[in-house]
């Protein structure tokens, strides 16, 4: 009896890189938890294994099935143990940056593994060491809130008492193969959403050029440096104000800010930039942890010079169509659109940019203050990935945008990455003040 189902496209594309990258750390999904208070270790322990237990896709493993990656369930009794316990804190740091660099063997191991170290009397830290193929970064809140429910049930010594999930991944995986078979079918509504994408990304640039310091190689890496960003609570106000005022969200502003800057830098007219999208596009999805993160393709027009205003109302046209043909799988179309594949960049776009996905606060861990963050792994997936984080004071005031462009060291310098984060913040103060202004004339001040 197979007891095995397919996995869904995300998860496809995914295996199928790591599988041609192995062995590698460029898809672990780090997820620290400083937990400072008296901790209950063994509630934790069972905590973590309720969780495990309630979603599916952290205890499945992908066989190869006559050729074909499949995803099998494990039991909740053949699970391994899922959390290791240190109480060694002068070794610490070294430990924790170890643990996120596990290799995981997808075939036979669970994609989740927990750390827990001593920092001090009553602090510690909480590793969770993932493979995306799990997890997305819309799962990790979903998780920390389980988690939470969970340990506040073991601490009173009983299970969690959670409403049942109303469907599994596996069944959305299911289910995504049998609307994937009308896609082929003229008339129906994804096999549209494809007709759309064939025209909007045909001639689409194979690979974008900006100023890197050195050729592409053939193989890449992975390796990545990080510069910060930071856009100031004026200027924050100044670029929603200039957003709203053509109908834009603040989101908008800085997709039309980047495509300009890389106009200013070099890489013509025609700019492919990816975005995230959450891809949960049934309400039985929103409690699930899995993958389900969707890129789209926002492909800029920045020819004719436009002024910074003008450009907003491309990007908005651009981004609207985008999002109303969103439904189609991300690998279904780079498979049916067959662009040239080269194992040196990824295809259709090579810079993506998001907002980063807020972990939330006031976890419910009775007796622990609980502070939570992604960490960044270390590795670079594109030539360049922008994220964003919009922070607000207590009343919803604009307080700021903090932010990170993460860089392939294969390509560029640490010195141009700080000129081009730097740059793309100038270029936005510059346009909020002047909107009417060519982006040609735009000064980065």
């Amino acid at each position: 009896m197979d007891d095995t189902m397919p996995l869904s496209c995300a998860q496809r594309g995914l295996w199928y890189l790591h599988h041609l990258e192995e062995p590698t750390t460029a898809y672990n999904v780090p997820l620290h938890v400083r937990l400072s208070g008296r901790l209950d270790r063994r509630a934790l322990a069972f905590a973590l294994s309720d969780v495990v237990g309630r979603h599916e896709p952290l205890r499945t493993v992908y066989p190869t099935v006559r050729g074909d990656p499949r995803q099998r369930v494990l039991e909740e009794e053949r699970l391994p143990s899922l959390l290791s316990i240190d109480d060694r804190p002068e070794t610490a740091g070294d430990r924790l940056s170890q643990a996120e660099r596990h290799h995981f063997d997808l075939s036979t191991e669970p994609p989740i593994r927990g750390h827990l170290h001593r920092l001090g009397a009553d602090e510690h830290m909480l590793l969770l060491v993932m493979h995306h193929i799990a997890v997305d970064g819309w799962s990790c809140p979903i998780l920390l809130r389980d988690l939470g429910i969970a340990y506040t049930a073991r601490l009173n010594g009983t299970p969690p008492a959670w409403p049942p999930l109303r469907t599994s991944y596996g069944e959305y995986a299911r289910r995504q193969q049998e609307l994937l078979a009308d896609a082929e079918k003229p008339g129906r509504g994804l096999a549209a959403q494809l007709e759309h994408w064939r025209g909007t990304l045909a001639g689409l640039p194979e690979e974008l050029e900006l100023p890197f310091d050195r050729d592409r190689p053939v193989l890449p890496s992975h390796n990545s440096g990080t510069v910060s960003l930071h856009i100031t609570p004026e200027l924050h106000r100044r670029l929603l104000r200039t957003a709203r005022r053509n109908r834009c969200t603040l989101f908008m502003g800085l997709q039309a800010g980047t495509a300009a800057l890389f106009t200013r830098c070099g890489a013509g007219t025609d700019i492919p930039i990816g975005v995230p999208t959450v891809g949960r596009t049934e309400t039985d999805l929103e409690d699930l942890v899995g993958l389900f993160v969707n890129p789209l393709v926002l492909r800029f027009d920045t020819s004719g010079d436009p002024s910074f205003k003008e450009l907003l109302m491309r990007v908005r046209s651009t981004s609207l169509d985008a999002y109303a043909n969103w439904d189609l799988p991300f690998e279904y179309l780079v498979a049916r659109l067959n662009p040239r594949r080269s194992p040196a960049h990824h295809p259709l776009f090579q810079t993506m940019l998001a907002f980063n996905n807020d972990l939330g606060t006031g976890h419910q861990f009775p007796g622990l203050s609980v502070e939570a963050a992604l960490a960044d792994p270390g590795t670079a997936k594109f030539d360049l990935d922008v994220g964003f984080s919009e922070k607000r004071t207590g009343t919803g005031e604009t307080a700021g945008v903090t932010g990170s462009l993460q860089y392939s060291r294969d390509l560029f310098d640490h010195g141009t990455a700080q000129w081009l984060a730097a740059g793309l913040v100038g270029l936005l103060d510059s346009a909020s003040r002047n909107p009417e202004r060519p982006i040609s004339a735009i000064v980065e001040d």
